[in-house]
């Protein structure tokens, strides 16, 4: 004759094999309550191979859910990398240079210098001879001014920023800002041979090009204007084109530019 157990047998029969019944089976099932000994231990090693069939799927939808994390993570990394570069000049965007700037001075790294490099009259080749060559010179004014210790962005549509380092440049014997001066003057002669050799002096195309070595106090926002105010000088010595608007920055920025030793014409004044 079969014996039956009640509520606390069955759990101390299901416990010898490692499972625990939930409270709800051993408390509310009254049709387990009279199984026999034999059905109950068949029901608790189901119930056990169930469980761990269970286990292995749950570990697997975790296992799974942790690499669609890692995968996610990954992918916002790269986007995040990508959003740093200037897709036609594979330069570093404006916000990444930015930053670079920022770290330097942070860092005490205070030997180098920033440089603005503005195309005047850009728009007349990408109107006259198309945007595919006008991002072919763009391409071509990154190319050169690459170099290996310095961080190079292009800031704007047709202006390049370049953190320059000055400890890694020829002339030790050099101040920081007669350093700078030749660097821009060595890009200058670059870009006037790339515009002769393009022709692109024809349509008024030429370059703005002006800097300005850190100085103890100065802070990224500072620097920055120095050498976009020497840029503008720059452009108005070389009687390239100015618009309404640059005629204002440069009278907003008349006395940063005189402190660099230029000074604006009376009819800009």
């Amino acid at each position: 004759m079969d014996q039956s157990f009640g509520p606390e047998q069955e759990s101390i029969e299901a416990e010898q094999f490692g499972i625990e019944l939930p409270e709800v089976i051993l408390h509310s099932s009254e049709e387990l309550k009279s199984y026999p000994q034999t059905d109950l231990v068949d029901y608790t090693r189901d119930l056990e191979r169930r469980l761990v069939a269970q286990q292995a799927i749950n570990a697997s939808l975790a296992s799974l859910e942790v690499k669609r994390e890692k995968e996610m993570a990954q992918r916002e990394e790269e986007i995040a990398e990508t959003e740093k570069i200037d897709d036609v000049t594979g330069l570093l965007a404006r916000s990444a240079w930015e930053e670079r700037l920022k770290s330097m001075i942070e860092s005490g790294e205070h030997d180098f210098g920033v440089i603005f490099l503005d195309l005047s009259r850009f728009k007349n080749v990408n109107d006259t001879l198309g945007h595919p060559f006008g991002d072919e010179i763009l391409r071509r004014t990154a190319s050169s001014l690459r170099h290996e210790e310095d961080q190079v962005s292009r800031y704007g549509g047709d202006e390049f920023a370049i953190l320059c380092d000055l400890v890694a440049r020829e002339g030790s014997a050099l101040s920081l800002t007669e350093r700078l001066q030749s660097v821009i003057n060595r890009l200058r002669v670059k870009f006037e041979d790339m515009v002769q050799s393009e022709k692109l002096d024809k349509l008024g195309f030429d370059i703005a090009i002006g800097g300005a070595v850190f100085e103890p106090g100065d802070t990224p926002e500072w620097l920055v204007k120095k050498a976009d105010k020497s840029m503008y000088a720059d452009k108005y010595a070389r009687r390239a084109e100015l618009t309404e608007e640059d005629i204002v920055d440069l009278r907003k920025a008349r006395p940063a530019i005189e402190k660099l030793g230029y000074r604006l014409p009376d009819e800009i004044l």
